[in-house]
């Protein structure tokens, strides 16, 4: 977990998890993403995900991190992509608010094909 502050009060967060299966433990996933409402749009979590993405890149053996984002958040999207995350899968229906379905978006960066930035 890696968080963003200011003057001692948390802004941000982004939480990295490793697989620990031995067939899976080459790959982590970005777990949760969030910032503030009053600090979006600073590039806190340009920040929060390079850090996150250099972090999760020291652990030996890690080849490949995974996320996932409801297909609606278009900023979370952007961001993703700027960091070379391609979609590699949707699942539609994934969830349900307010009586409304959501898609969620699956997303991969593979250390060996995209090299970290």
């Amino acid at each position: 977990m890696i968080g963003a502050f200011l003057s001692n009060s948390l802004i941000g967060i982004c939480g990295f998890t490793r697989m620990k299966r031995k067939k899976t433990n080459h790959i982590g996933e970005i777990s949760q993403l969030y910032i503030k409402p009053e600090f979006s749009g600073k590039g806190i979590a340009t920040g929060l995900m390079k850090s996150a993405i250099d972090e999760a890149f020291k652990i030996k053996g890690l080849e490949k991190i995974i996320l996932a984002a409801v297909e609606s958040n278009s900023a979370a999207l952007k961001l993703y992509q700027k960091f070379n995350f391609v979609e590699y899968g949707r699942l539609e229906n994934y969830f349900k608010v307010k009586g409304k379905y959501q898609t969620q978006v699956f997303l991969s960066f593979t250390k060996s094909v995209n090299e970290p930035h």
